[in-house]
């Protein structure tokens, strides 16, 4: 009660990360249970929250996914504007990411199915709804309805010798003078579900690049003025 806002309050009531398969290195799903009619971020989301009163919902998440896409200078003017591409779903092994969700997606309606201490509260299945029984139809529903955001990793931190590369260990951009990038496009890969924590490390780790530069230029961290 007296929260203002969908944030102030978690929206999950329970939620568990866990590995689709035993041989990967690490979890690469998140099922994350709570009240709400959550379809994803679009136009009117948070008044379609407000407005389906008693829904609850499994929010699934598939990290480490395969579907890798660019951003690409189009021109030489600051200006210009990119080619942005996701490429969500062009790349090789986002079959399997597909799999794993529709999979989730079953094992989701088993565990409510199974949990009265849930079930009990429940009258219907509404999305993705009675209809999508099969995996071809759940195969079909994720495709059409799954998304993605917090792109990332787009200017790549590497060594000089790695062509991708973009920046150095202290997130200077190679072969411009006085630039650097703090922001979670430095990543050379996902590093998991959620990117905030990452993002604090990244900032932390540059302002102590950062200092550590300035003072070596003579900068007295007394002073306000960095030469």
């Amino acid at each position: 009660t007296g929260h203002t806002n969908l944030y102030e309050s978690g929206p999950a009531i329970w939620a568990h990360s866990f590995r689709s398969n035993s041989s990967l290195p690490y979890r690469d799903l998140w099922s994350m249970f709570g009240p709400g009619s959550f379809r994803g971020y679009h136009p009117g989301w948070s008044n379609e929250i407000a407005d389906v009163e008693n829904a609850w919902i499994d929010v699934i998440l598939k990290a480490h996914t395969s579907s890798k896409g660019w951003v690409k200078l189009t021109g030489n003017h600051p200006q210009d504007l990119l080619n942005i591409n996701k490429n969500q779903g062009q790349t090789p092994g986002f079959d399997n990411d597909i799999r794993v969700v529709v999979n989730e997606i079953k094992r989701s309606r088993e565990l409510m199915a199974n949990t009265t201490s849930m079930n009990q509260w429940v009258t219907e299945e509404f999305w993705p709804g009675p209809k999508y029984q099969s995996d071809e139809d759940l195969t079909t529903f994720v495709e059409q309805n799954g998304w993605g955001h917090h792109a990332c990793c787009t200017a790549k931190m590497g060594k000089s010798s790695d062509s991708q590369a973009v920046v150095n260990n202290n997130f200077q951009v190679y072969g411009v003078d006085s630039l650097r990038i703090v922001d979670n496009s430095v990543w050379p890969n996902i590093p998991g579900t959620f990117v905030t924590t990452p993002i604090y490390m990244i900032g932390e780790k540059a302002a102590d690049a950062i200092t550590a530069y300035a003072k070596s230029q003579g900068w007295n961290p007394t002073n306000t003025t960095i030469p």
